[in-house]
């Protein structure tokens, strides 16, 4: 896809109503910054950050409205050449743009700068538009690469700051758009930047999420060959909580493939390393109290123990802050009530589907279809297609 393309995928996703006219004259605009007879105003600085990975070298400050058109070409010129190849941009995405760029050289100012973007990248998941922060989150990704080279004693760090930035890009492709081979590709560029960095825990974690995309893929197989890849690597000693969320990654994938004695074991255990939960890494923010009771609710709900899943998820639902995790929530609980609560079933559906409204999640989606599956041949699912195209717009 070419740059105007994608500006205008960017302009579009991020709500703003741009007709065949104005998208027309978008190439024109595009035209006049190559030429320099125009430089891009302060307008398209968030769309083109994103879109164009040169664009954040340390002479440039996004505050400034003004962009040369050397900056601008520098940045439009690596779009250019990877959507001349499409079999790379499809398998790894933009992380190829740190072969088109050139190495960087990496002092102590510029590892710190770099660290706290991909932080800053990674604090804004929960909130952020996917589309944007995984491609801000690729564009750390290659930068980070493209350090490695000349980074010298400081190659480790920047390494697993890399690696971090490939994980959150790979949440963000696989969890939020849907997208398991993007999702994959970035994750395993992650886990080899991890191991680049000596870091056994977040190299662990990688691991389980390969695990993740291959159970949600019915790769069962393939599953629980990177769930013995992540528990071989994880550290023996420390990290408790870490442990326990690798615990519920096997419990919810085990409940997926109908092994219900396994999944609870694993829940069980998973209790022990929140009992002694202690410091946790800086990356590793996506796991709580909160997202342990979720977990357990929805391995009682697989096992059909509804009471205790519907317990459990309320207590997973007063502490989630998350919006993406909430609607995980208010499906689970929906389906916990569909049997003997149908109204209640549709209550905390209309609660989901206005928060996957409000923030793109295509794992929370995944619930729905059960949902309908157990209200089918009832009223209630009249009334639950209603609130599905109300809420989504669907036909």
């Amino acid at each position: 896809m070419q740059l105007a393309e994608r500006l205008l995928a960017a302009i579009r996703a991020a709500g703003e109503d741009w007709g065949p006219t104005r998208a027309e004259n978008l190439q024109g605009q595009i035209a006049r910054w190559e030429t320099g007879r125009s430089a891009p105003s302060a307008r398209w600085w968030p769309y083109l950050r994103a879109l164009l990975p040169d664009l954040t070298d340390s002479d440039n400050t996004v505050v400034d409205s003004k962009m040369t058109r050397r900056d601008f070409l520098t940045g439009a010129l690596a779009i250019t050449a990877l959507s001349a190849s499409a079999a790379t941009a499809r398998s790894l995405g933009l992380v190829a743009s740190s072969a088109l760029a050139p190495t960087r050289t990496l002092g102590s100012v510029e590892l710190a700068d770099f660290q706290d973007r991909v932080r800053s990248a990674a604090k804004r998941y929960a909130s952020g538009i996917p589309q944007w922060i995984e491609a801000e989150a690729v564009n750390l990704l290659a930068e980070g690469m493209s350090y490695l080279p000349n980074a010298g004693a400081r190659r480790a760090d920047v390494a697993v700051a890399a690696a971090w930035a490939g994980l959150l890009a790979g949440r963000l492709a696989f969890f939020d758009r849907g997208d398991p081979a993007t999702g994959d590709a970035h994750l395993a560029t992650a886990a080899a930047l991890a191991q680049t960095g000596g870091d056994a825990s977040l190299l662990a974690a990688v691991f389980a999420h390969r695990a993740f995309v291959a159970g949600f893929g019915g790769d069962s197989r393939g599953a629980a060959a990177w769930l013995r890849r992540s528990d071989v690597t994880a550290p023996r000693r420390g990290q408790p909580l870490l442990r326990s969320w690798l615990h519920c990654t096997r419990a919810e994938l085990a409940a997926r493939v109908g092994e219900r004695d396994t999944a609870a074991k694993e829940i069980r255990s998973a209790a022990d390393g929140m009992s002694r939960a202690g410091d946790a890494p800086e990356w590793f923010d996506w796991y709580d109290e909160s997202r342990f009771e979720s977990f357990a609710g929805s391995v009682a709900l697989s096992g059909g123990k509804y009471t205790q899943a519907i317990d459990r998820l309320a207590v997973a639902r007063e502490g989630i802050t998350s919006v993406k995790q909430q609607a995980v929530v208010a499906f689970d609980l929906a389906l916990a009530y569909s049997n003997d609560a149908p109204e209640l079933a549709i209550e905390h559906a209309t609660e989901a589907l206005t928060l996957v409204r409000e923030r793109q999640y295509l794992t929370a989606l995944d619930r729905l279809p059960a949902l309908e599956s157990a209200l089918a041949g009832t009223s209630w699912a009249k009334e639950l297609r209603r609130r599905e195209r109300e809420l989504l717009a669907v036909g």
